[in-house]
């Protein structure tokens, strides 16, 4: 070290710097060892085409996070820095798989005119929801934000989803008259179903709540239906001045079984019990 100091300082007499240079003294070990780095770093290029070893995973890795980091602190000489450049030292290796993700999301959506990849399953996923979050914790810069809207990107497919079944429903309302689509045998009668069932728990947010009421969504077609069959019952009353079953009458017949063997069960409510008996 003392002799690397003179030197340096211009303090170390020829004679002394020949006799060290005759058994290769390294008079800048430092250096030497970037210099060998940089070596390592384009053998791992031209092994593996790419100038981006694993960071956490070995030495090679932690010197490249480190002229990263150099490089961006401004401590990174020029002259390294062109070094470098040449072998196309990737200086922001984060940015670059962004891009790289991006560009492949453009390629997905040419072939399948969507941007909404599956949820799971490839690193492709794993971006888009990792840019989906992003956005919502206000993470995601303006440029980033401005290139997936370029492409159409959904920020929140759930959201789109749901928007996308109301306005089925709407579209069933106009063709039918009514909003009750069937709950067995149709996509939009389960997803009523989810809606009524989101109600009851208190989960259906306010905005939603009011759309579907917009369009008088029924929600609870099974009181819907008895209050029908009931206002049936007393218009059968008042024209016949009885209400039992009628053979004339046999959804009405039906629905007055139905209600007498409940009420013998004890599964009728006493508001429908006080109901029937009021006529």
């Amino acid at each position: 070290v003392n002799q690397r100091t003179s030197f340096n300082r211009g303090d170390l007499s020829q004679e002394r710097i020949k006799l060290l240079d005759d058994i290769d003294f390294d008079w800048d070990p430092i250096e030497t060892d970037w210099q060998n780095r940089l070596k390592e770093l384009k053998e791992f290029k031209k092994e593996y085409g790419h100038v981006t070893p694993n960071t956490g995973a070995n030495d090679l890795g932690k010197w490249c996070l480190s002229q990263r980091k150099n490089y961006r602190n401004g401590k990174l000489l020029q002259e390294k820095i062109d070094l470098l450049d040449m072998i196309d030292f990737d200086w922001d290796p984060i940015e670059t798989n962004w891009h790289n993700n991006f560009e492949e999301l453009k390629q997905f959506k040419k072939e399948k005119g969507h941007a909404n990849t599956p949820t799971a399953g490839n690193e492709l996923s794993g971006f888009v929801t990792r840019q989906r979050d992003a956005y919502k914790t206000d993470k995601l810069s303006k440029e980033k934000i401005d290139l997936l809207n370029s492409i159409d990107f959904d920020w929140d497919p759930l959201e789109t989803e749901w928007q996308n079944q109301f306005k089925k429903l709407k579209e069933f309302k106009k063709e039918y008259g009514h909003v009750n689509p069937n709950t067995k045998n149709s996509s939009i009668g389960k997803w009523c179903m989810l809606q009524r069932s989101n109600a009851r728990k208190d989960i259906l947010p306010k905005e939603r709540i009011e759309l579907l009421n917009s369009i008088d969504f029924d929600w609870d077609p099974k009181e819907t239906e008895w209050q029908s069959h009931f206002k049936n019952l007393k218009e059968f009353k008042k024209q016949h001045g009885h209400s039992n079953q009628n053979v004339n009458e046999p959804g009405l017949d039906r629905w007055c079984l139905t209600q007498r063997t409940n009420s013998r069960k004890g599964i009728l409510s006493k508001e429908k019990i006080e109901l029937l008996n009021s006529i």
